[in-house]
């Protein structure tokens, strides 16, 4: 339960984009103003720190991860499936993460991915309309 009074923690976000995708960052922007907003209710701290410039995802998590101050107890990472034959494959991105990182890794694959970004945003629009 993150908004106990005795929790201390803070949830670290390192939101990731990849630069060859403009239209993302509208859907990336109103997901962080979701879940900043959910956070604050729950009265959770959190730190909110970008990366855009490459596509070097998983060296930046783990340069991250390693070199903080922080005490991170937990890395969480999406993934897409890398073969849709077979829901156990991981991407590369995330085989690295696993292979290198020092703490605990948890992994969150969507159960479906739609490219229809205008979908994506009318649905974001529609649950932030509603909070």
């Amino acid at each position: 339960m993150l908004n106990s009074p005795r929790n201390k923690a803070t949830l670290h976000i390192l939101n990731l984009r990849n630069p060859d995708y403009i239209k993302e960052l509208q859907i990336i922007s109103k997901l962080v103003q979701l879940f900043k907003r959910k956070l604050k209710e729950d009265n959770t701290k959190v730190a909110i720190t970008y990366y855009f410039r490459d596509t070097k995802f998983a060296d930046k998590v783990l340069q991250t991860a390693h070199n903080t101050d922080e005490s991170i107890d937990l890395l969480v990472i999406s993934s897409e499936k890398e073969n849709a034959e077979h829901s156990f494959h991981l991407s590369n991105y995330a085989q690295q993460i696993i292979n290198q990182a020092n703490i605990p890794v948890l992994i969150s694959k969507p159960e479906k991915i739609t490219n229809e970004k205008g979908i994506v945003l009318q649905e974001l629009e529609r649950k932030m309309n509603c909070n």
